[in-house]
């Protein structure tokens, strides 16, 4: 059986290796103020095991940023 992944949700567990989800990691982005990857895989237990969750970080990194206004919307764009 197929099931449809929503890479958008709360509950997608963006690290598989640490079992973190979506919602785990954008609290943590803004309870601490992170603006790039490397401060967050070194503050929070993410990414630093096989590296697969590292593109879905940097996106998601970027979409945080854009929310709250730190980022320019059309830096999303660019990828």
């Amino acid at each position: 059986m197929f099931y449809e992944i929503d890479r958008k949700s709360p509950e997608f567990i963006i690290c598989l290796c640490r079992g973190i989800t979506r919602k785990q990691t954008i609290d943590f982005i803004l309870e601490n103020h992170i603006e790039d990857l490397k401060t967050l895989c070194e503050k929070m237990p993410i990414g630093d095991r096989c590296g697969g969750c590292r593109e879905d970080l940097e996106k998601l990194l970027l979409e945080v940023m854009a929310d709250e206004g730190v980022l320019d919307d059309g830096a999303l764009d660019e990828e």
